[in-house]
C-alpha cells in the first residue's frame, strides 16, 4: 500500500505531457527534471523586485509551494505589486546546464486580483541560511561589514550582513540607488526585508544562498547615524572573544604608538596593553612612525591577532609604551619546520639571509625577499632601498615582523600562518653584508647566451658563404648550359640539313627524274605518261608531308618530355584525329640521345600515319620496352591491312616505309611488318641505344 501511495504521489507531482503544469508543486518537479515543459499557474505575488528597466523578479506562492520567477517588461506597463494574484504562463526550455541554475522565465504575467500581501516573518540570519524560509518574505537584521558592486552584473550590489558569526549576502538592485548610498550603511546595524533565494542569481555557482531585497526602501537602520566612531568600546574588551563573535562586532577602538607604516594604507600600532594591532585605514592620510594615535575600525582576526578594517584615526596623548629593541632571529625561529612563533608579531627583528630582488620594467626595485636556504620572508621598505641591492647579496634586515595568516572566516576552522613579512622603515635598516661573486648563475647564463649568439653568427656567416658559392656555381652552370645549348643548336642545324638532304632533296630529285621520263617517253604512250605523272604526284605529296613533319619537329616540345611514352603520345596526337590511341612504353627518356629519340619518334609517327591514312584504323596501340641496349617497339592497328609482299615502294613514289627502314638502319635496328587484308597491321621495330642512364 505504501508503494502504491508513493507511486500515486509521484504521478500527481508531474503533469501529463499533453497539459501544462497548473500549480507550483508541478512546476518545481518539472524544473528538477531538467526537461522542457509548459506551465499555466495562478498564484499570489509575495514581492516584486525590479533588477533593471525591463526585468522583474517576482516571488510567488500558492497552496502547493513557493517559487521565484523572472519576467520581461520592456515597456514597464506591467504593474505587478506585492499581494497581487497573477496568472503566469510560458514554456520552459530543456535545461542542459550542469547545475540546474535556471529561474522560471515567464512569457506572460496577468494580474487577476489584489489582496493584502503576506507579512514578513522575523528570523535570524542563521534561520534564513537554514533554507526553510526560501522564497517567503522575511525580516532579518545584522551588522553591515561591507558593500560591493557585482563584477558580473552592472545592476546589482551585495551587502555583507553578519550576525552571531553567520554571513548573509543581501542582493540589492542599483536601478534607482547608486552603490555609494548603500556603502554608507557599512558599520551600522540594519533591519532588512527581502526574500531568501537558494540560488545566488549570479555566475558564482557556489556562493550559496542570497537574500533579494528591493533596495533602500526595504532597509531600516537600527542605530543612530553620525555616531562618534571614537566612542566605540576599547579593543581590550574583546580579548579572548570567539572569532565568530569578533566578526559580528561593530566598531572597536585601539590607542597606542605607531610602530611602522607601509603600503600607503596600513600601520602597526602597539597598545598600552602591549598588544600589537594591525590597522587598515579608510583613506590615504596616515600617521607617522612613533606618533601616538587612537584608531576606530571593524575587527577581523586570524585567530592569533586583531586587524581593524576601514579604520579612522586621530592623534592622542602620549602613553607609557616603551619602545622595543630589535632582537636577532632567524627565519627558522619565526616560521621554520612548520612551527610558527606568533609572539614575534609586531616586534622589531633582525634577520640575515640572501636577497631575492624583483625589478620593475624601469629597473627600480619592485619587491625583495630574504632567504636562508630553507625558508623565506617578504621585505617591505616604505622609505626605499639601499643602492646596489641585487639578487644574491647577503643582507641583514631590521624591521617590524608581521605574521601573515588568512583572516578568520566562518567556513575556516583554524587559520594558518602562511609566512612572515619584515617592514624596514628606511634604507639604513637594510645592510648589505656582502655582494654575490662576479661568477653568478645569471652571468654564466649571459656568457652561454653570448657563445650561442656567436655560434649563430658563425652559422649565419657560413650559410652566407655557402649561398654565395651556390649562386656562383649556378651562374657557372648557366654559362655552361648556354654553351651546350649553342652546341646543340649547331648540331640541330646539321641534323636538319641532313634530314632535308636525305628526304626532301632526294624525293624532289626523284620527282624531277619522273617528270623528265614522262616528257621523253610518254609522247606516244598515254598510259606510260600518266604512270610517271602519278609517281611524280605521289613523290611530291611525300615531299610535302616530309616538309610538314620537319616543320612540326621544329615547333614540337616532345623531346622535352621526361617520359618517352609521353613524348610519343605528344608527337602522335596532332596526326590521329579521333582514332583511339594507346601508348604503353616502359622507357626512360634519359636513356635516349636527342638524335635517337628524334629518329624513333619519326619512325613511329610514319607507321601510325600510314595506319590512319591508308589502313583507315579506328584504334592504334604502341607498346615497347628497353632490354639492355635494345629498344623494341610494336605499332598495332585494327585497320584494313595490306599485302606486305605487294606493297608499293620507292618505285611507286612511296618513301615512308623505306624512310623508316633507313632511320632504323642508322640505329642498328630493323623493321618487321605483319599484315593481311582485313586483319590489321603490326609493325615491330628494333633499335640499338648507345647512351647509358646518368
Amino acid at each position: 500500500m505504501l508503494a502504491l501511495f508513493a507511486i500515486a504521489a509521484s504521478l500527481a507531482a508531474f503533469p501529463p505531457a499533453d497539459r501544462p503544469a497548473t500549480n507550483i508543486a508541478e512546476v518545481v518537479s518539472a524544473m528538477a527534471g531538467g526537461g522542457a515543459f509548459r506551465y499555466d499557474v495562478q498564484a499570489q505575488a509575495a514581492g516584486v523586485i525590479r533588477s533593471s528597466g525591463n526585468v522583474m523578479y517576482v516571488f510567488v506562492g500558492d497552496g502547493t509551494g513557493k517559487l521565484f520567477l523572472m519576467a520581461q517588461d520592456g515597456s514597464r506597463k506591467l504593474q505587478v505589486a506585492a499581494g497581487d494574484f497573477v496568472r503566469v504562463r510560458g514554456e520552459q526550455p530543456k535545461d542542459d546546464s550542469r547545475y540546474r541554475m535556471r529561474p522560471l522565465c515567464a512569457s506572460s504575467v496577468e494580474r487577476l486580483a489584489h489582496a493584502a500581501p503576506p507579512a514578513p516573518v522575523a528570523a535570524t540570519i542563521a534561520e534564513v541560511n537554514g533554507g526553510s524560509l526560501d522564497y517567503a518574505p522575511v525580516r532579518t537584521s545584522g551588522l553591515v561589514r561591507d558593500v560591493a558592486a557585482s563584477e558580473t552584473s552592472r545592476t546589482w550590489a551585495t551587502i555583507s550582513l553578519f550576525d552571531s558569526g553567520q554571513l548573509l549576502r543581501v542582493a540589492v538592485p542599483l536601478v534607482e540607488t547608486p552603490v555609494e548610498e548603500f556603502a554608507k550603511l557599512i558599520g551600522r546595524r540594519i533591519e532588512v526585508v527581502g526574500f531568501p533565494n537558494p540560488r545566488s542569481g549570479s555566475m558564482r555557482l557556489f556562493a550559496g544562498r542570497s537574500f533579494h531585497c528591493a533596495g533602500l526602501s526595504a532597509i531600516r537602520a537600527l542605530d543612530e547615524t553620525g555616531a562618534d566612531p571614537f566612542a566605540a568600546p576599547e579593543i581590550g574588551t574583546i580579548v579572548n572573544a570567539a572569532a565568530s563573535h569578533i566578526t559580528s562586532m561593530g566598531l572597536v577602538r585601539a590607542a597606542g604608538r605607531v610602530v611602522c607604516v607601509w603600503d600607503g594604507c596600513q600601520a602597526m600600532v602597539k597598545t598600552k596593553d602591549r598588544d600589537f594591532v594591525r590597522i587598515v585605514f579608510d583613506g590615504r592620510d596616515l600617521p607617522k612612525k612613533g606618533e601616538f594615535v587612537e584608531c576606530a575600525g571593524y575587527p577581523l582576526t586570524d585567530a592569533f591577532h586583531i586587524t581593524l578594517l576601514r579604520a579612522k584615526w586621530r592623534k592622542s596623548a602620549p602613553l607609557d609604551i616603551p619602545e622595543d629593541q630589535a632582537v636577532a632571529a632567524s627565519l627558522g625561529d619565526l616560521i621554520g619546520g612548520g612551527a610558527v612563533s606568533p609572539e614575534y608579531h609586531g616586534r622589531p627583528v633582525t634577520l640575515r639571509g640572501k636577497a631575492g630582488v624583483r625589478l620593475n620594467d624601469d629597473g627600480s626595485v619592485a619587491s625583495v625577499a630574504i632567504d636562508d636556504g630553507k625558508d623565506s620572508a617578504s621585505v617591505k621598505s616604505p622609505g626605499g632601498w639601499p643602492d646596489g641591492l641585487e639578487t644574491g647579496c647577503e643582507i641583514a634586515v631590521t624591521g617590524i615582523c608581521m605574521m601573515e595568516a588568512k583572516r578568520w572566516e566562518p567556513e575556516l576552522v583554524v587559520p594558518k600562518i602562511r609566512d612572515a613579512t619584515l617592514v624596514a622603515m628606511s634604507p639604513r635598516d637594510i645592510r648589505i653584508l656582502s655582494r654575490p661573486p662576479w661568477w653568478t648563475a645569471a652571468r654564466l647564463g649571459m656568457l652561454a647566451a653570448s657563445l650561442v649568439a656567436a655560434l649563430v653568427a658563425v652559422s649565419i656567416w657560413s650559410a652566407s658563404l655557402k649561398y654565395l658559392a651556390e649562386r656562383r656555381g649556378r651562374q657557372l652552370l648557366a654559362e655552361k648550359i648556354g654553351r651546350v645549348k649553342a652546341d646543340v643548336k649547331t648540331a640541330e642545324r646539321a641534323r636538319l640539313s641532313v634530314e632535308l638532304h636525305d628526304s626532301l632533296a632526294q624525293n624532289l630529285a626523284g620527282v624531277s627524274l619522273e617528270l623528265q621520263t614522262a616528257g621523253r617517253y610518254g609522247k606516244g604512250d598515254i598510259a606510260l605518261l600518266m604512270r610517271h605523272l602519278s609517281i611524280a604526284d605521289t613523290s611530291l605529296k611525300s615531299c610535302l608531308q616530309n616538309l610538314r613533319n620537319t616543320l612540326w619537329d621544329l615547333r614540337s616540345m616532345s623531346l622535352d618530355e621526361p617520359d618517352f611514352g609521353a613524348a610519343v603520345r605528344r608527337t602522335l596526337v596532332p596526326h590521329v584525329g579521333g582514332v583511339e590511341l594507346g601508348v604503353d612504353l616502359d622507357v626512360s627518356r634519359r636513356k635516349l640521345t636527342e638524335q635517337e629519340a628524334h629518329d624513333i619518334l619519326r619512325a613511329v609517327r610514319e607507321l601510325v600515319v600510314n595506319a590512319v591514312r591508308h589502313g583507315r584504323a579506328k584504334a592504334v596501340r604502341i607498346e615497347g620496352s628497353l632490354d639492355g641496349e635494345t629498344l623494341r617497339l610494336a605499332v598495332s592497328d585494327d585497320g584494313c591491312g595490306f599485302d606486305v609482299a605487294r606493297a608499293p615502294g620507292v618505285a611507286d613514289g612511296h618513301f615512308g616505309l623505306q624512310g623508316v627502314r633507313d632511320r632504323l638502319r642508322g640505329l642498328g635496328g630493323t623493321l618487321h611488318i605483319e599484315s593481311a587484308a582485313g586483319r590489321g597491321t603490326r609493325a615491330v621495330l628494333t633499335a640499338r641505344i648507345g647512351r647509358k642512364e646518368c
